[in-house]
């Protein structure tokens, strides 16, 4: 007998669209796949065409396209203050809660978004942060240079 899923896209005051819980998730749990194509970077379309485009990346030099034949994980919003952040297995990425996460919570991760090089003020005005954070930076982008890893509060962790 399979288990009710955890999660449900509703409405979001962060983004249109969010992923929000349906029971409480326990700190530390890994609760979801982030799937979608798995496309080398060299040859990825560069291009954005879709407001639903947090793509993660692995260290083989993939990127994870939700877009296509992804999950409800493409509806998971960006907050400086994040819940959850996406974990980095192999060639897989999961979300993991940070903390407790409450029925009805809407599930958030800091996108930390990279440019591979210093963000200009034009970058940040580009890219900006809506999640009324007490901790807001007020950008998706990571206000440093791109490097391969972060801690948990970064978009992602490798783990062995």
């Amino acid at each position: 007998m399979s288990k009710k899923p955890r999660l449900v896209l509703k409405n979001s005051n962060l983004h249109r669209k969010g992923v929000f819980s349906k029971s409480p998730i326990a700190e530390g749990t890994s609760f979801i796949e982030f799937r979608g194509k798995h496309e080398r970077w060299s040859s990825y379309k560069k291009e954005v065409d879709s407001d639903y485009a947090c793509l993660m990346y692995t260290k083989s030099g993939y990127v994870i396209d939700p877009r296509i034949n992804g999950n409800l994980t493409r509806f998971i919003n960006h907050s400086c203050q994040p819940n959850c952040a996406a974990v980095l297995i192999g060639e897989k990425v999961y979300i993991e809660t940070l903390r407790k996460v409450e029925a009805g919570e809407e599930i958030t991760i800091d996108y930390w978004l990279s440019l591979g090089s210093r963000p200009t003020k034009k970058d940040l005005l580009r890219f900006p942060c809506v999640c009324g954070s007490s901790k807001c930076r007020g950008t998706l982008l990571k206000r440093s240079p791109a490097n391969s890893k972060t801690d948990r509060t970064g978009a992602i962790k490798e783990s062995i």
